[in-house]
C-alpha cells in the first residue's frame, strides 16, 4: 500500500488550530500525501480565524499533504459565501481558501485515488438557542433546495464516496442533550434529505463527523445498503481515521484496530456501544 492509496479522515476541530496542524504532522508521518476535513473545521471570523486558517496552510505546505475540507454547521459562512464567489479554483474544482487549504462546496464532486467522490456539507445546531446570528451562528448552515438541486445534478451515477457533516435519518443517532423539540426536528427533517441524496448517489461508503463518535458500521435506506465511517473529534486517537482506497475500508493507524462497527445503540435513557466485526 502506497500513501496514495490512503485517504486521512479527520472529524470536527472547531478552529482547534493544535489539533489540525498535529494531524497534518501524523499524515506526513505516515506518508499519507492528503487529509479531508468531515466539517465544522471552524471558519471564523476575525482575526483569531484569519491566523487558524494560516496556519493550516502553513502547515500543509510545510509537510507537503495537501488540506481538503467541506463545511459543517459551526463555520463562518458569509465568509464561505464570499470565497466561493471570489476566491480561486483549483483545477480540479475546489475553492481555494488558501493556497494550500481546499474547500469543496455542497454538490461538488472529484475523485481521489481513482475513487469518485460526492460533497454535501452542512447541518442543523440544536444549539443555534445559544448563539449569536452573525457572530458564532448562520443561517445557511442548513441545506438549500438550490443546493440539494445541484447535488442531484452533479451527481449522475453510483458514487464511490459521499461525504457528509451530519449523518443521513436512516443510521441511529441520537442526541444526548437536552435541546428545543422544534430544533431536533429541523435537525432531524434536514438528514431525511440526506436519506435521500443517499439513495440518488449510492455510495458504498458514507464519511461524516458531525456526532464526535468514531465508527465503521452498516446502514441501509429504503432496501439500499452502504457502510458508513465516522470520525471523532479533537484527538488523533478518536477523530482520525485512515481510509484505504483500493478497499474502501478503514486501514491501520497506530494501535486502532480495524475493521470495528462502534455503534451507539439507543437503550432506555443510556447509550451503550458494542464493537462489531463487519467483514
Amino acid at each position: 500500500m502506497t500513501n496514495s492509496d490512503v485517504l486521512m479522515l479527520v472529524g470536527d476541530s472547531h478552529g482547534n488550530t493544535k489539533y489540525i496542524c498535529a494531524a497534518l504532522t501524523l499524515a506526513k508521518d505516515l506518508g499519507v500525501s492528503r487529509i479531508l476535513q468531515l466539517g465544522d473545521l471552524g471558519i471564523w471570523p476575525g482575526e483569531e480565524g484569519r491566523l487558524y486558517l494560516n496556519a493550516i496552510n502553513d502547515t500543509s505546505r510545510a509537510t507537503g499533504v495537501r488540506f481538503d475540507f467541506i463545511d459543517g454547521n459551526h463555520e463562518d459562512f458569509d465568509q464561505l459565501d464570499v470565497y466561493e464567489r471570489e476566491s480561486d479554483r483549483d483545477p480540479d474544482g475546489s475553492v481555494l481558501v488558501r493556497p494550500y487549504v481546499h474547500w469543496w462546496p455542497r454538490g461538488s464532486t472529484t475523485v481521489i485515488g481513482g475513487r469518485s467522490f460526492a460533497f454535501l456539507g452542512g447541518a442543523v445546531s440544536v444549539d443555534r438557542f445559544a448563539r449569536k446570528t452573525g457572530k458564532s451562528w448562520w443561517p445557511q448552515e442548513s441545506l438549500t433546495q438550490q443546493q440539494i438541486d445541484r447535488f442531484h445534478a452533479s451527481v449522475k451515477g453510483p458514487v464511490d464516496v459521499m461525504v457528509t457533516h451530519d449523518a443521513p435519518a436512516s443510521m441511529p443517532m441520537r442526541s444526548t442533550g437536552s435541546y428545543p423539540p422544534e430544533l431536533l426536528r429541523a435537525s432531524y427533517d434536514m438528514r431525511l434529505v440526506l436519506d435521500k441524496a443517499v439513495r440518488h448517489a449510492k455510495p458504498k461508503l458514507l464519511c461524516h463527523g458531525h456526532w464526535h463518535l468514531r465508527h465503521y458500521s452498516r446502514s441501509h435506506v429504503k432496501g439500499f445498503r452502504f457502510k458508513t465511517l465516522g470520525a471523532g473529534s479533537e484527538s488523533l486517537l478518536e477523530g482520525v481515521c485512515l481510509l484505504d482506497l483500493r478497499d474502501l475500508s478503514p486501514a491501520t493507524h497506530g494501535s486502532q484496530e480495524y475493521p470495528l462497527s462502534l455503534s451507539r445503540v439507543y437503550r432506555g435513557d443510556e447509550w451503550k456501544s458494542r464493537i462489531v466485526d463487519i467483514r
